[in-house]
């Protein structure tokens, strides 16, 4: 991959996780999950196929004083929380996210029940654009279950 086309991915993933997962809810007005905004850093987030930390470049920030930078050479890549959560609950997973380069074919959000054999995703972001635009999941936890994955994806062109 060119060094042009990687620094231009860097930068558009840091505003993708710029407040990329703003709200879980769990049946209460209790976000259930952690840092969403990155203020804390990047724990508890869990890189997978990329590189995960944060920036503080007020064009990447859509609220407080950090935006997660989440960069990767791969074809697909994802950044994950675990959250408990208790069957037959319904939960929300939303947030906001900028799609406004041509090498990133998809971004999406995707709520996995850990122990079954359900997900649940977003719709993905399409075309260009550079302001933020709104993601979300709503999904009810099946029986048997206790925690669910909670993954926001970054695929690239081919």
């Amino acid at each position: 991959m060119k060094a042009s086309r990687l620094a231009a991915l860097i930068v558009i993933l840091a505003a993708l996780a710029s407040l990329a997962v703003s709200t879980l809810s769990f049946a209460s007005p209790d976000d259930l999950l952690l840092n969403g905004g990155f203020e804390e850093g990047t724990v508890p987030w869990q890189a997978y196929s990329g590189t995960l930390d944060r920036t503080t470049d007020p064009d990447f920030i859509r609220n407080g004083s950090f935006a997660a930078n989440f960069s990767t050479t791969t074809l697909e890549a994802n950044i994950r929380q675990v959250v408990q959560v208790q069957p037959g609950a319904t939960y929300n997973l939303s947030g906001w996210a900028i799609k406004n380069d041509e090498n990133i074919e998809d971004i999406f959000f995707r709520i996995s029940f850990v122990g079954g054999l359900q997900s649940y995703a977003s719709t993905t972001l399409t075309g260009n654009c550079n302001e933020y635009r709104h993601l979300g999941v709503s999904a009810s936890a099946p029986p048997g279950v206790n925690s669910a994955k909670l993954d926001i994806f970054l695929c690239l062109g081919g």
